[in-house]
């Protein structure tokens, strides 16, 4: 697990943070048609061909996932 840093800013050691890139409503909220950049520094680093496993869980329950190959 990875504890968010704020403000946002380079997360150091299993921390993370997140910007919304556009902010077109600019109201500090995560609209339709924004992006959400999030950037994670985690200290388990995978070794080249590790299979990684990434999860995004929203508040309402909405879940997306991927795996990829490291070092690939």
């Amino acid at each position: 697990r990875l504890g968010l840093v704020v403000p946002p800013g380079t997360p150091e050691t299993n921390q993370w943070t997140y910007a919304i890139l556009e902010g077109t409503q600019k109201n500090n909220y995560w609209d339709p048609g924004e992006t959400l950049y999030i950037r994670a520094h985690s200290d388990r680093i995978p070794g080249t061909g590790e299979v990684v496993y990434v999860q995004f869980v929203l508040s309402t329950g909405l879940s997306r996932s991927t795996t990829f190959t490291a070092g690939t």
